[in-house]
């Protein structure tokens, strides 16, 4: 089968395949946790409080760069999100280019219950985050600082 039949009999598979290979090619390219002040998130750009997601990218970028205890700093999923970012890079780039099939991969990675756990996972994660804002006073500095409060002011 040729190059061209493969990536049209799987173009759903090799849309994803993209997606996660961009990310992480991505992650070697940009060096945003050399921190050069812009933000990305609307969340915090708005609200002053980060979203679920802040400090992926930075997180992903130490990865590529080899830091990894600072990976963890930045968003203490980082790790994990990257390691299942690289088993579905694998997965879906031998199933495109090989034929070759990992069902117990696919079930676990790509299954409903693997993105319900994470999601509930994340919100926890969050959660955390948001509580240990509150308790450090950092929460109210937050807001305060935000775009809505200056808005309203």
């Amino acid at each position: 089968m040729s190059f061209t039949t493969r990536i049209k009999n799987n173009k759903g598979k090799f849309g994803w395949l993209l997606v996660y290979a961009g990310v992480i090619a991505l992650s070697f390219f940009i060096t945003p946790y050399l921190d050069i002040g812009i933000e990305v998130c609307a969340m915090k750009y708005m609200t002053g409080i980060p979203c679920p997601g802040c400090g992926l990218t930075h997180s992903f970028c130490a990865i590529s760069s080899g830091n990894f205890l600072e990976a963890f700093h930045f968003h203490l999923l980082g790790p994990f999100i990257y390691l299942v970012f690289l088993v579905c890079i694998f997965v879906l780039f031998s199933e495109i280019f090989f034929d070759k099939k990992f069902p117990k991969l696919r079930k676990t990675f790509f299954s409903k219950k693997f993105t319900y756990a994470f999601g509930i996972i994340l919100f926890l994660f969050f959660s955390f985050r948001i509580y240990n804002l509150l308790l450090s006073g950092e929460f109210t500095k937050l807001l305060n600082n935000s775009v809505i409060i200056k808005i309203i002011h």
